[in-house]
């Protein structure tokens, strides 16, 4: 999970350049491998999103995910299943005047500004899109589990 997407595609070369002996002969793990043939054959998995069902402050995702332990003995931790938990927000401040900053929006408010300032100070949207957002997620290797996570999430619920 700590892949770029520079790295994973890369990865996915050497994969299609590779024999599995090859592959297993560098010593590439056998789930990294997995996941690689799963790309390269367009077998993604299903996405069961926790987060936009729990109430703010709730603690769904992990009820969900005990249970699911308790459903699935073994399956949670045999990578059976995928597990993303990430909070972000859709508008960032950043030093706009650093080389590496993303494109800012920046307004002017009046005619007489020297400087335009950052329309996250001039907009009640903008500011809205700055509060973090949670985003808590399971993903399944097929439909049929994907339709037993939501089964065991709404037993949770």
């Amino acid at each position: 999970m700590a892949l770029d997407d520079s790295a994973v595609w890369a990865s996915k070369w050497f994969y299609k350049e590779c024999s599995n002996a090859d592959v297993k002969k560098l010593g590439v793990p056998d789930l990294a491998n997995r996941l690689l043939g799963r790309l390269l054959g367009r077998l993604l998995y299903k996405c069961v999103d926790v987060g936009v069902r729990d109430k703010p402050g709730g603690n769904l995702f992990n009820r969900f995910r005990s249970k699911l332990d308790q459903a699935e003995p073994g399956r949670r931790n045999g990578n059976e299943f995928l597990f993303d938990d990430a909070t972000v927000a859709s508008y960032k401040w950043y030093n706009f005047q650093a080389e590496s900053a993303p494109n800012k929006v920046l307004i002017k408010t009046r005619k007489d500004m020297r400087e335009p300032e950052d329309i996250l100070n001039a907009s009640e949207v903008v500011k809205l899109l700055r509060e973090d957002k949670r985003i808590q997620r399971v993903y399944a290797p097929d439909a049929a589990r994907a339709k037993k996570l939501k089964k065991i999430l709404e037993e949770v619920e």
